[in-house]
Formats: C-alpha cells, sequence, structure tokens
C-alpha cells in the first residue's frame, strides 16, 4: 500500500488518550504519517490526535475503512449487496463456498452469524480468522454519516460555496464510486437552500469539513477490525495479549448481561414514579442531568450504544437535549460533545430565579451524584426534601440556597421547583462549612460560602485563596500566601493562583502574587501558563505587565501555536504589539503551516489584522500550507477589511498567482464583489488579468461561469473587457449563458442560478457585449445553455433590440433598409431622426406595434400598456415630458423582415 492518509479508523487496543477521540465508536481520518511510526488523526469532531502505529509495539487505532485509500478486491463479488471488486475489507465466510462479503454487509449482519470469517485486508492476502459474530462485541459508530451537521473544516478551500463562514450543511451520503478509491467524498447540503456538492473526506489525507453534530453510522465488531501498523504494507490483527485482555472484557460483559436480568423490582416501581410525575418525559431543548453513578450508568446504557468516558466525566454537569429518537434515546449535548442516553439515566433540571423557592430533592445518593461537581459535607443532609429560597445564582448557574439562617451550595439539578411553599429552617449545631472549595469549577465567591477564618492558625485554605483572587482581595491573598508559601503555586481546576488572577484580569493580585515568589512561566500539562491564560480572559494589560516581570515569549503549545499565534486568535492588538516589541517572531508559522496573520484573516479579527499588517515586520509574502499568501486567503474569504489593509500597505501581491490564480480571480470566483473593488480600485489589481491554470480567464470569465451576478457587474462597472476571449476563444457572454457548472434546474438552487445567469447575460449585452460572437469552435453565446437561460436572453434581445450588438453587422433591424449607417455619430442622429413618428415595437414588452408617440423626442416605441412605467425614451434615452396616444400607424418598422408594412 502507498500510503495510509486517509485511513478511517477508530480507538484502537492500546489506546491512552482518554476522549479525545470523542469516545468509543468516533470515527476519524489518517491525515499526515509522522516518524516513529506515528501518524496524526483528525476525527470528526475536529480534534486532532498523535497515535501510535506501531511505535514500540503499540496500536492506538484500528482500521475502519480502507476504500478511501484505493484499496479494492478485482474479481470479488459482495454476495449480499452485489457490489463487485469489493473495496475496502473484504470478508469471506470460512465455512461456505463462494461467500464474500463488503464491510457495510458483514457490519449488518448479512449471512449467517453463526459462522466464522477471513478478513482480507488487501488483495492477495492469506487473510486472518476472527471470531464469530454471534458471540463478539458489536458497537455503533459516530461521525460524518448521513444525517450530521457539519461545517467548513481545516482543509477547505471551496470559498464561500457554503454560504460563508459558519454556515451548517447536512451530510446526504457519499459521492459515487471514484475508478481508483471510494467512500472518500461526501455529499452535502448546505442551509442556505444552495446546491448539493461534494467535499473530501479522506481524499488524498484530506478533509474539508468538521462536525458540528456527529450522526449514527453502521456498527462495527470492534475484536475484528486489525490494528493500523505503518510499518507493514499489509496489517496483521491484534497481538495475542491484547485479543486475550479484550475475551476478558467480553466475558465480563456477559456476565453482566445475565445479571441485568434480575433487575429489582423498587428500581422499576421508581422509574414509574419518575414517569408520572414527568421525569422520563423529555423533549429537544430540555435541560437535563444524568443523575446515576458510573456502575448505574455503564448498566443502563448496555442497550443504548455503550458508556463512554465522556458520559462519565459528564455525570453532575448539565446538558441540553437535542434530539429524541422514536425508540425513546435520548440525545444530550454536553459542551461539545452529544451522547445517546437512556432516559432512565436523567433528570430535568429547571430554570431557577433569584428569590423562588426550591425543595431539594430527597434521594441522598442522587443528589450526591446530582452535586458532584459543586460538592458535598455530611451537614447537607439536612436539607433533603426541605423547601429553601434560591438567594443567588453564580456564573456556572448554581445557586445559593437560604434554609433559614442556613447557607448552601446546589446545582440547579438538584433542585425542584415548589411556587408559593413556606420555606424551611434549619438550626445545626455548626454553621455550614465551606462547598465551594470541592467545586470542580473556578469558585464564584457568594455571600454566605466560606468560613471567617481558617482551620488551622497560620495556613492558608486554598479555596479561600481562590475566592479572595476572584474578588480582588490582594490584601488577604498576601496574607495567605505569606503564611503558607505552598499556596503560591497550588493548583485548581487546572490552574495555578496566579493563572486564575491573570485570567480574571485582576492587576493588583497579579503583582502580590509575582510579588511572594509565583513563577511566571509557570506550566501545567505543558501548554496552560500565565501569559496564555491573561489571554484567553482577554487581559491585554497583563500581558505587557508578564512580558516585563519575565514572561517567556517564545512559547509554543502543542500545535507549535506561539503566543503571537494566540494574541491573533484572542483579537488583542495590543498584545500582539507588546510581544513584537519583546522580540517574538511574528512571523512564525504554526504545524498547518500558518502564520499569526494568515490564523486572523481566517478567524476575520478585525484588530488582530490591523495590528500586524501595521508591522514594519510583517511578511506579507508568507505561504500557508495550500501556498496561498494572506491577500489571496483574505480575497479568497471574502473578508474586505483584511483586503484593504493588506493592499494600502503593499501593493506588489494584487497581481501574483497562487496555484495559477490572482487574488482578484479568487474574489470574482466566489462571488466576493466588495474584495473586487477593493482589489482593483486601491490596489491596481490588473482587471483583465489572465490565469495561469491552463484555461486562459480572466476574472470575468470566472465570474460568469460560476454565474456570480455581482462580481460580474462590479468587473464590467470597473471596465472589465467584456469581448476578451479565454484559451477556447469564449467571450464572458458564452460563459454567461452556457457556464461550465450549471446544475440540475429542478431544484429551486437551480432555478435561482438559472435567473442569475439570465441576468447577467442581460448585463453584458447591456454594455455592449456581441450576441454573434463566434467561439473557437465557431458556436456564438446562444448555442450553449440549459433552454431556460437561453429563453430568456432571447426574449430580451428581442424586447431590447436598440441595445443588441452583433460583430458582424452592427445594426438593429431596419436600419440598413432605411439607409442609414450607425457606425458615426452622424449616422445615429440621422436614425434617430427618421425613427419620429414611426411605429416600432414596444422597447419593454415587445408588443409589435407601438400606439404611443413619446414627447419631445417623438417616438413611438411604446404601447399605451407600458406607458405609465416610462420615465426615458427607450430608443434615444431622452427623458420624457409628455406621451400622447396616437394609434397603431401604418408607418410600422418590422424589426425583423426589415420591411415596412
Amino acid at each position: 500500500m502507498a500510503s495510509h492518509l486517509g485511513t478511517r479508523v477508530l480507538r484502537g487496543p492500546n489506546w491512552d488518550q482518554g476522549d479525545e477521540d470523542g469516545g468509543e465508536g468516533h470515527v476519524g481520518t489518517v491525515v499526515e504519517l509522522l516518524s516513529n511510526q506515528r501518524v496524526r488523526v483528525l476525527w470528526d469532531t475536529g480534534q486532532e490526535s498523535t497515535c501510535r502505529a506501531g511505535t514500540d509495539g503499540k496500536f492506538d487505532l484500528r482500521v475502519f475503512d480502507t476504500a478511501q485509500i484505493g484499496v479494492r478486491h478485482p474479481g470479488t463479488k459482495c454476495k449480499e449487496c452485489g457490489e463487485q471488486n469489493v473495496y475496502g475489507v473484504l470478508w469471506r465466510c470460512n465455512e461456505c463456498t463462494g461467500c464474500d462479503l463488503c464491510s457495510l454487509c458483514y457490519q449488518d449482519d448479512k449471512h449467517d452469524l453463526r459462522h466464522q470469517f477471513l478478513r482480507i485486508d488487501f488483495p492477495g492476502c492469506e487473510g486472518q480468522a476472527v471470531k464469530k459474530r454471534k458471540t463478539s462485541v458489536k458497537i455503533r459508530t459516530l461521525g460524518m454519516f448521513s444525517g450530521a451537521k457539519v461545517k467548513r473544516g481545516r482543509d477547505w478551500m471551496w470559498g464561500e460555496q457554503d454560504g460563508g463562514v459558519g454556515s451548517e450543511g447536512e451530510v446526504k451520503g457519499y459521492e459515487n464510486v471514484a475508478p481508483d478509491s471510494s467512500r472518500n467524498l461526501v455529499r452535502v447540503q448546505w442551509s442556505n437552500a444552495g446546491p448539493i456538492n461534494s467535499y473530501r473526506l479522506g481524499f488524498q489525507g484530506h478533509v474539508d469539513l468538521v462536525c458540528v453534530e456527529e450522526d449514527l453510522g453502521p456498527f462495527y465488531y470492534r475484536d475484528h477490525l486489525a490494528p493500523l501498523d505503518v510499518t507493514k504494507t499489509v496489517t496483521t490483527a491484534a497481538t495475542p495479549d491484547a485479543t486475550t485482555a479484550e475475551s476478558a472484557a467480553l466475558s465480563g460483559k456477559d456476565s453482566s448481561e445475565d445479571e441485568r436480568g434480575s433487575k429489582p423490582n423498587s428500581t422499576k416501581r421508581d422509574e414509574t414514579k419518575e414517569r408520572a410525575n414527568g421525569e422520563l418525559s423529555f423533549a429537544a431543548g430540555d435541560r437535563v442531568a444524568i443523575k446515576v453513578g458510573q456502575d448505574k450508568l455503564k448498566q443502563l446504557q448496555e442497550t443504548y450504544g455503550g458508556c463512554t468516558r465522556g458520559m462519565i466525566k459528564a455525570i453532575g454537569s448539565t446538558g441540553a437535549v437535542t434530539e429524541v429518537t422514536s425508540r425513546g434515546a435520548v440525545w444530550v449535548r454536553f459542551k461539545s460533545s452529544r451522547y445517546r442516553i437512556n432516559p432512565a439515566a436523567l433528570h430535568k433540571v429547571f430554570e431557577l430565579t433569584e428569590g423562588a423557592t426550591v425543595r431539594i430533592r430527597p434521594n441522598e445518593d442522587e443528589v450526591k451524584i446530582l452535586n458532584s461537581r459543586v460538592g458535598w459535607k455530611d451537614n447537607m443532609a439536612a436539607t433533603l426534601g426541605k423547601v429553601g429560597r434560591v438567594l443567588k445564582i453564580d456564573n456556572d448557574g448554581d445557586a445559593l440556597i437560604s434554609f433559614g439562617r442556613q447557607h448552601f451550595l446546589f446545582s440547579p439539578a438538584c433542585c425542584l421547583p415548589t411556587p408559593g411553599a413556606s420555606v424551611d429552617s434549619l438550626t445545626l449545631q455548626s454553621g455550614p462549612k465551606d462547598v465551594t472549595k470541592d467545586k470542580a469549577v473556578t469558585p464564584q465567591p457568594m455571600e454566605g460560602n466560606r468560613s471567617s477564618s481558617n482551620s488551622k492558625e497560620g495556613r492558608g485554605d486554598p479555596s479561600e485563596l481562590l475566592g479572595a483572587i476572584c474578588e480582588g482581595d490582594h490584601v488577604t491573598v498576601r496574607r495567605l500566601c505569606q503564611a503558607d508559601r505552598s499556596l503560591v503555586e497550588c493548583e485548581h481546576s487546572g490552574l495555578t493562583p496566579l493563572m486564575l488572577a491573570c485570567s480574571r484580569g485582576q492587576r493588583e493580585v497579579m503583582q502580590v502574587l509575582l510579588d511572594v515568589g509565583a513563577d511566571v512561566n509557570h506550566r501545567i500539562g505543558g501548554s496552560k501558563t500565565p501569559l496564555g491564560a491573561a489571554m484567553e480572559g482577554k487581559n491585554e494589560d497583563m500581558v505587557e505587565l508578564l512580558l516585563a516581570c519575565g514572561a517567556d515569549p517564545w512559547f509554543r503549545d502543542h500545535k507549535r501555536h506561539t503566543y503571537a499565534h494566540i494574541a491573533a486568535y484572542f483579537n488583542l492588538p495590543l498584545a500582539l504589539q507588546a510581544l513584537a516589541a519583546s522580540g517574538l517572531d511574528v512571523n512564525a508559522k504554526d504545524d498547518f503551516q500558518d502564520t499569526p496573520l494568515h490564523l486572523a484573516i481566517s478567524k476575520r479579527k478585525d484588530a488582530s489584522v490591523a495590528a500586524l499588517v501595521g508591522m514594519d515586520c510583517i511578511d506579507l509574502c508568507a505561504k500557508d500550507r495550500h501556498g496561498f499568501g494572506v491577500l489571496h486567503q483574505a480575497s479568497m474569504r471574502g473578508y474586505s477589511r483584511a483586503v484593504e489593509l493588506i493592499v494600502q500597505k503593499d501593493k506588489s501581491q494584487v497581481n501574483t498567482f497562487s496555484h495559477g490564480t490572482a487574488p482578484l480571480h479568487m474574489a470574482a470566483n466566489d462571488d466576493h464583489d466588495e474584495c473586487v473593488r477593493m482589489l482593483v480600485l486601491h490596489g491596481g489589481a490588473d482587471i483583465n488579468l489572465h490565469d495561469k491554470a491552463g484555461a486562459s480567464y480572466t476574472p470575468l470569465h470566472l465570474a460568469c461561469i460560476r454565474g456570480k451576478f455581482r462580481s460580474a457587474e462590479a468587473l464590467v462597472e470597473l471596465g472589465a473587457d467584456v469581448h476578451v476571449r479565454d484559451i477556447s476563444g469564449d467571450t464572458p457572454l458564452h460563459l454567461s449563458i452556457g457556464g461550465r457548472e450549471v446544475r440540475d434546474l429542478d431544484s429551486e438552487a437551480g432555478q435561482l442560478e438559472s435567473h442569475q445567469r439570465v441576468a447577467m447575460a442581460c448585463m453584458l449585452i447591456t454594455k455592449g457585449a456581441y450576441v454573434d460572437v463566434e467561439n473557437g469552435s465557431g458556436r456564438d453565446p446562444l448555442d450553449y445553455g440549459v433552454r431556460p437561460v437561453r429563453d430568456g436572453v432571447k426574449k430580451f434581445i428581442k424586447h431590447n433590440p436598440s441595445l443588441v450588438k452583433r460583430k458582424g453587422r452592427e445594426s438593429q433591424t431596419g436600419i440598413q433598409h432605411l439607409g442609414i449607417s450607425s457606425f458615426d455619430p452622424k449616422g445615429r442622429g440621422e436614425l434617430k431622426e427618421a425613427l419620429k413618428g414611426v411605429g416600432l415595437p414596444c422597447g419593454l414588452c415587445g408588443t409589435p406595434k407601438s400606439d404611443v408617440t413619446l414627447q419631445p423626442c417623438q417616438h413611438k416605441c411604446v404601447c399605451s400598456t407600458c406607458s405609465d412605467k416610462v420615465t426615458r425614451c427607450p430608443l434615444c434615452e431622452e427623458h420624457v415630458t409628455d406621451k400622447v396616444v396616437t394609434g397603431p400607424d401604418e408607418q410600422t418598422l418590422d424589426l425583423h423582415g426589415c420591411k415596412q408594412m
């Protein structure tokens, strides 16, 4: 196999990266081969992982599908679906003669599940025997399958074809099989009701899209898939040790299924009671929380697609229902991940308001689970089933509940609204201890939440320190840190005190922490630093102070982003200037070969773009991984502000080529008319520049071939040559009528395109384009195009003869009969004079005999039906002062027969 690029993969037997892949069953694509038998995988969710594919005998991935890289088995046929020359992995029954299955049919349980199969990874393989499907682990895939919602991703290069940055579309399925590969293109219908286009999903290692919402794909038998091994041309089955471990896991699952058969009746009664209360009735938009612990969740999920680490981490958090399936499964989104969950594992979370009365749920085990993110203390048990009042709701949505003089912090999932109920007053032997120190997020200081004294004299309380930082209490911060120096670098929720102060913008607190010895370059996990925290909090003044205090500006994260990339992403112009002043290279490239300016343009960060372009050291010629400069990228994305700033600074790149096209070609191709105007008016772009991509197109040719009316109109207004020819001799009018990309006109998008092309062709004709000019094949513009477009243009020509020009005989029919040449100004004047009183066809609707004479020009060129619409004469364009109904005249000019009637 020449390359593994494009292979579709799943987590493998040695996976150890948590839920970075989205969880068991989530699909990704190999997008880069690295050194030391490693690969980079782009998961359909957009997350990236560096994975072992043979390093030290470790395999982080399994091969899900190899059709994308051209693996097929000549001379084979799937017994079930009939696919010829099966693509991807071939499955051959070891017990039946002549029974081959494609991967889709094998995973869909075609043929006898009790029969053993051989997995044939590549043509000519002997085959690897796998366990019988009847006794194997079966998992459902999630990813970029039919029904998934997607947006443009890391390799997007199709301009505004999706409707613009942030637009979403729906996957409609795979593209038809190509001669040498399959399933590496997906069809997408964009939400702007545009056409269905195909995009790369593994083709040559490129992925154009990323999932906004994944959808369910086919099932797969986990233990039957081969590990991805880049050290071998033909991959082998899992190692005996891995297989043994997985078999043991399977045995464990089978025993748990036996135990599941004897579920206590009390649990069923509890669930029935909850259904009666509406707790298990969910709808899209509901807020929910997982109410069961890890073991119970795994049990409930066994028939709902399994339990992932991501689900377990979501216990205690609030999510939103996105869909309820016909079988009752509930799709819930927690932050950026979506899970299919058994409704019996969920509680509704009700909206709380300050001042409202609520009842704490009575089940202690459930409340401990629901409040696990916030924390639990033994004296909170007294609140179970009691009614309290909501005093305050913090930034995380958690509520401070008052029970008389006692206050406790609860997740909203623990609370049931009880409008009008009386508040219960609790009397405890000792006041409640601080529960915020157990909260798994940065604490929000609230009245009644913190003890006024430390548990030990002279010792600092981490929760008190973090609370003081959030409140900006630098005096308390200094006292606590001086009393206990270990607090200076303590970590809470992945942040040190200095990082928390920087992210919250607490300048005085930050200065105190630096004074007492906080490390300005301390890192957590190799990527979190105080300087990065200041940028994420968008506190630009902190950046300059940290740099002055010795912060290292040369840091790079796991994607080799510099601080300049991070500042550009968060749109921090002052931070960019401070970093540049410190000596940081603002032209450094990340793993994707993007400079900070490329990143700022792709994210449309105006302030960052302005700051970077304004720097003397900025390199405006730098290319990204696709070979595009910053001006090319801004033009392609329709980012007119960036185009304006760049050409004001430097016009040298305006007429340069990337992949054979200049910035003006890119802007015209994607209908970015504002960029077109900026490039021509401010950048001095050559408006008639021919590309070098093979067809010798000008920007106007590209606008016409793509049916982009706005950019075509802008180019013509700016002086583009309407007679210019491409390498085939086609003029813009040829391409506007018969564009090479005309789509299905039965669809709404196709009808819109038809109207656009008619309008474009008519606009070109009014600007002097010849209607009879022949291309290199001897064909004129009206020999091309679909019928609705041709008919629309012909109708315009018929009704507006005065606007029509012909290359072979520039004449408005009938002029030669009058013996007047229209090629000179004198002849035109004589023509207008000769046509006074002559009954011409109506210049608006085409009625053969006009019956209204316009004054003062005295041309009879409109009918009474259209006369109310006329302010200028259609023939001479003189302003109309009066309209006289004169009736049809015998002296009527037949514009088609060239004779008087």
